[in-house]
């Protein structure tokens, strides 16, 4: 065997020695990947922030802003991160769509809202608001607080924000344990409950009781108005419609509603 062909072989021993490597280190990072995936699904939300109002001069349109997010530092894959920055950013226009709209004022009711954050792959993640006035004298701006997660439940998420708006109306220092709280509480299975343990000043150490449905797709969506505008030979026109991938328009006297928060 000549010398040049015994090099040839030694060099190829080595790529392939290097190959084998590399796709370990491939392997091994796709494995860590995943389980940071599987990681991440099996917490209750992945963050939770708070969107504000603000003006960037003076005369301009108030713009809707993240003030505060929980946890302040995202430590997942780096997909995740570059998703989780693209909502972020997205995330307020959600919160205050009519952000333009509004001006200070003295009384406001609580308002729940959802809305849907559809990813590149088609993943989906809901993000659960509560719109509310801060407490404090004179006229005010609403905040929103948001709890983004990729579990569909929206009356789980309600409670939730139930003690959260609570506990703001006391403190806002209180919010962030409480989301400490729910985020560190183990996941729970279909139609299981959880308890979620929360001091609050005045009451002590309060149980939090969280349930997941067997189903919660359509838990939260009324029928009323729906089969009060459309008889029912309408409805089901609609419906073959939609089964049959059809456009459907939707005509009102409103031209903002139902994009607009009643």
């Amino acid at each position: 065997m000549s010398q040049s062909l015994i090099f040839f072989f030694i060099a190829h021993s080595q790529r392939l020695v290097h190959v084998k490597s590399r796709l370990k280190q491939t392997l091994r990072y796709q494995t860590l990947e995943r389980d940071l995936i599987e990681y991440q699904e099996r917490q209750l939300f992945e963050y939770f922030v708070v969107v504000s109002l603000h003006k960037k001069q003076a005369g301009a349109a108030y713009v809707p802003e993240v003030t505060q997010q929980f946890p302040l530092k995202l430590e997942r894959s780096f997909k995740f991160m570059r998703e989780a920055e693209d909502q972020l950013k997205a995330i307020p226009q959600f919160c205050f769509p009519d952000a333009k709209d509004w001006a200070p004022i003295h009384q406001f009711a609580s308002e729940t809202f959802s809305f849907v954050l559809t990813g590149e792959d088609g993943s989906r993640r809901f993000g659960y608001c509560r719109r509310l006035l801060p407490s404090g004298k004179g006229k005010r701006l609403p905040e929103v607080y948001c709890i983004v997660s990729r579990l569909g439940c929206f009356n789980l998420f309600s409670k939730i924000l139930d003690e959260v708006e609570k506990r703001r109306g006391i403190s806002p220092a209180l919010v962030q344990p409480l989301m400490r709280s729910v985020m560190e509480a183990p996941f729970p299975a279909l139609g299981r409950t959880i308890t979620v343990k929360n001091f609050l000043p005045g009451s002590g150490t309060e149980v939090i009781e969280l349930r997941r449905p067997l189903d919660s797709r359509l838990e939260h969506v009324d029928f009323e108005s729906l089969f009060t505008s459309l008889s029912v030979r309408h409805l089901s026109r609609v419906f073959a419609s939609l089964l049959l991938e059809r456009r459907v328009i939707f005509i009102a006297d409103k031209l903002r509603y139902p994009l607009a928060f009643p």
